[in-house]
């Protein structure tokens, strides 16, 4: 297995993400696939469930709000929306 660093992909030019060699036996022996189809589909489940959990913890952060003494962030979350008793007067009324 090799990883070469500051690789990146020809759509995403401005991300340095790197790049992972692995031969095809390390590949079909950590899997435990004996076809490329399976090898692959293997391959496309596990980076489907890492995304998931990283939506996942997302939204579970989002959901907690900002910290305790994170003030400029509390500063900005809106209160509930409480409508008021009275109407509201028309235009040209007098």
């Amino acid at each position: 297995m090799k990883r070469v660093s500051n690789k990146s992909h020809p759509k995403r030019p401005r991300l340095n993400e790197g790049l992972l060699i692995v031969s095809a036996k390390d590949a079909y022996s950590a899997t435990g696939t004996e076809s490329k189809e399976r090898l692959m589909h293997a391959i496309g489940l596990s980076l489907f469930n890492s995304h998931e959990e990283a939506k996942l913890k997302k939204e579970e952060s989002k959901l907690k709000g900002p910290r305790k003494g994170d003030r400029s962030a509390r500063s900005q979350r809106k209160g509930p929306k409480v409508k008021s008793q009275r109407r509201k007067k028309k235009f040209g009324r007098k």
